[in-house]
């Protein structure tokens, strides 16, 4: 399945994405691991660095051509943060 960085940004806050962006590019997403995977149904666990190792269970669902990205997090942002944006662009 294929997202593109607006996909993400229709998801998630901007400073989220800003932020999630150079965690993505700085290395900090640690582990990634795909649980499920078809024409509509992505799902990852992962791990990403930060202030501590913060854990990420995310689903990436397509209907009707629209991405739908489900991202908790460890962190106490909890829902599509900074850290699930750097999974996602990974």
């Amino acid at each position: 399945m294929q997202i593109t960085k607006e996909d993400i940004k229709s998801n998630v806050d901007i400073g989220a994405f800003n932020r999630g962006y150079h965690y993505f590019k700085d290395g900090d997403v640690d582990s990634c691991e795909v649980f499920e995977e078809n024409d509509e149904l992505l799902s990852l666990n992962a791990f990403v660095n930060g202030m501590q190792k913060y854990e990420q269970d995310i689903d990436i669902s397509i209907q009707n051509k629209i991405v739908k990205i489900s991202g908790k997090c460890s962190c106490p942002v909890r829902d599509n943060c900074k850290h699930v944006v750097a999974v996602c662009l990974q």
